[in-house]
């Protein structure tokens, strides 16, 4: 059972990872368009 949760928090942990790698890729890529759009005066 031990192991079995080792490789449930592993997994979890791996999701978690990618999910806030993914987040924060996509507030970066929020924030530079918005730089752009306001560099060029769009907004």
């Amino acid at each position: 059972m031990t192991t079995h949760l080792s490789d449930d928090v592993a997994q979890l942990d791996k999701t978690t990872v990618a999910f806030l790698a993914l987040s924060g890729a996509a507030t970066a890529l929020a924030g530079i368009t918005g730089l752009a759009l306001a560099g060029t005066g769009a907004i």
